[in-house]
């Protein structure tokens, strides 16, 4: 059996092995600071003849050592395993499993492992060794030792009030197993009775239970330049740091092993942007005349040269259903491009997930829409975040909001994680299928904003799947031969400002750009349909 250590193993992503801890606490904010505890980390089983594995306990110099035993009047209630939303893995006593998680943790993803003790009324305060020990599939065993002053209950809000330890992403495959043990660190408690059961937690090692799922999310940004005359700004740039700030931002709050980011040359926009309904019918279009794959979404990036739609910071074409090949032209967004990248990225989070199927969350009363199913008063997020990129900061349940608010310090909950898990795990096991393609139906889309009275058509491909029949809404479409056809629609959110879309399935034989004509029927009125 090989057994080595995690001390520098674990410290790749984080600033340096062995450096010294320093964990602010977040009781006055939504953050905590979170730096490496490399002084308080010790090497548990460097070798098979260290300290617990029958090592000599007589020095060359005839002094005693210590050899460590397990751990008096302290035991472990839970045990946390975060890759950007808190999941316990071991509570009340037993291993937590399956059903009773609350959201999914993924392979191949850093992973900050937490584990929260509880003492005795007399338990006086010292030193208190907790050893995590990874069980690999191919029967290696990883293990990593944290040395933490135990004076006090556990803290969630400060590191250091926890034993924690950072397992890096290419140790977290399927199948790998956990356990968590503490140890004395130094001579006084070898009098006090050996405690039964053993402070093992759980008792055995037991499965991680990470998903088998591959979870990729590829996007395109195209810059989109508004260009009014002179006094424009120029496009939006999407340099290395533009797409490495996106991608972070999108690759932290998302339950994913890779994010994929790539910008496309521009396009010119001369027209008036009071609404964003017009741009974004024309960037579904370059998804299909560009042949895109139907997994990428695409999203424009735009600094409005006449202010733009009022209080609108980004829109989603679509809040789609369960995601197929034939609706890839709802995974189209586009948002501000401020001078504040991280600004920027934010508000791309927030349109991504509208097209990753997520409603708004109620904070502030100002979101349109929000879904009644969320679980937390207020938008929080309900449950521990942690930065899994930068490993340096922890989000507090009761005071950051979820990312699909219109709060301030957002981030992703429990239940957004996993709203848009079975969406990504969905679409990327596309690539691995190799299908070829999105269906080749002709659908009519219309994107209507009620406050502008914009309203666009296009025409693209695929299906009308998982949506909401609009019984007030038809298309009447007369067809080259003259024949007049009634095609039912139905109707979707465009999650901002009470924008909706309409989409109507073609039947194959007819093709909609050679129609004589196409009238939109709606609560009693007739409107001339054009394609963009």
């Amino acid at each position: 059996m090989r057994r080595r250590s995690l001390l520098c193993v674990l410290a790749i992503s984080l600033p340096a092995c062995g450096s010294e801890t320093t964990a602010a606490e977040a009781d006055e904010g939504t953050q905590a600071s979170a730096e490496d505890a490399g002084d308080d980390t010790e090497d548990a089983d460097e070798s098979e003849g260290s300290a617990g594995e029958g090592a000599d306990s007589t020095s060359t110099t005839g002094a005693v050592e210590f050899e460590p035993i397990p751990a008096r009047g302290i035991r472990i209630a839970t045990i946390e395993a975060n890759q950007g939303v808190g999941v316990p893995i071991f509570a009340d006593g037993a291993w937590v499993q399956g059903a009773g998680r609350n959201a999914e943790l993924i392979k191949g993803r850093n992973m900050l492992v937490r584990a929260f003790w509880e003492i005795d009324p007399d338990f006086e305060p010292r030193e208190i060794e907790a050893r995590l020990e990874l069980h690999l599939p191919d029967g290696a065993i990883e293990t990593a030792a944290k040395v933490v002053l135990v004076d006090g209950e556990s803290n969630p809000s400060v590191l250091n009030k926890s034993f924690w330890w950072g397992v890096p992403a290419e140790l977290l495959e399927p199948g790998v197993e956990f356990q968590v043990t503490l140890w004395e660190t130094d001579f006084g408690q070898e009098g006090t009775p050996e405690p039964s059961p053993a402070p093992s937690y759980p008792a055995a090692p037991e499965p991680v239970g990470l998903e088998q799922s591959d979870m990729t999310l590829r996007v395109l940004l195209v810059p989109v330049h508004h260009n009014l005359g002179a006094q424009c700004a120029d496009p939006p740039v999407i340099d290395d740091i533009a797409i490495e700030i996106f991608r972070d931002h999108l690759y932290k709050q998302n339950p994913v092993q890779e994010v994929e980011i790539t910008g496309r040359e521009g396009i010119e926009w001369t027209d008036d942007l009071n609404s964003f309904v017009p741009l974004l019918g024309a960037l579904a279009n370059l998804h299909d005349t560009d042949g895109a794959d139907p997994g990428v979404y695409y999203y424009g990036v735009v600094r409005p040269c006449d202010g733009g739609p009022s209080d609108v910071g980004g829109q989603a074409i679509d809040i789609p259903g369960y995601p197929s090949q034939g609706n890839y032209w709802s995974r189209t967004a586009v948002g501000r491009w401020y001078s504040d990248l991280g600004a920027t990225a934010e508000t791309f989070v927030h349109e991504i997930g509208h097209t990753q199927g997520r409603m708004h969350v109620y904070c502030n009363g100002e979101e349109g829409g929000p879904t009644p199913l969320y679980p937390y008063q207020g938008g929080i997020i309900g449950v521990w975040g942690f930065d899994v990129v930068g490993f340096d900061t922890l989000h507090k349940p009761d005071v950051a909001k979820d990312y699909m608010t219109y709060c301030g310090n957002t981030w992703v909950s429990d239940w957004g994680w996993r709203q848009v898990f079975p969406y990504i795990r969905e679409i990327t096991s596309w690539d691995a299928a190799d299908t070829g393609g999105a269906p080749e139906q002709e659908l009519l889309v219309g994107l209507v904003d009620p406050a502008t009275g914009d309203e666009v058509w296009i025409a693209t491909r695929g299906a009308a799947t998982a949506r909401v029949p609009a019984y007030s809404e038809a298309l009447e479409l007369v067809d080259e031969s003259g024949l007049v056809h009634t095609l039912p629609a139905t109707i979707g959110s465009m999650g901002e400002g009470g924008a909706y879309n309409v989409v109507v399935a073609v039947p194959q034989g007819i093709e909609a750009k050679r129609a004589q004509q196409i009238t939109r029927l709606t609560a009693g009125t007739r409107r001339p349909v054009t394609l963009r």
